[in-house]
């Protein structure tokens, strides 16, 4: 239950330093997986002002 409390405090703060490891471990989960071949299709997503208006940023 302690270690539960500590982690979500550090989340709910955000040091540093557990930024600096979430960054490394992300790199390396890119590292691990290799290159992965992007999809045939083709996405183009556009936001425009109105949506923007009502939907909020």
């Amino acid at each position: 239950m302690l270690a539960y409390a500590l982690g979500l405090v550090l989340y709910k703060i955000e040091p540093p330093f557990i930024q600096g490891i979430d960054q490394i471990a992300g790199d390396a989960r890119f590292k691990t997986r290799g290159k992965a071949s992007p999809g045939k299709e083709v996405v183009i997503v556009a936001i425009d002002e109105k949506s923007v208006n009502e939907l909020g940023r």
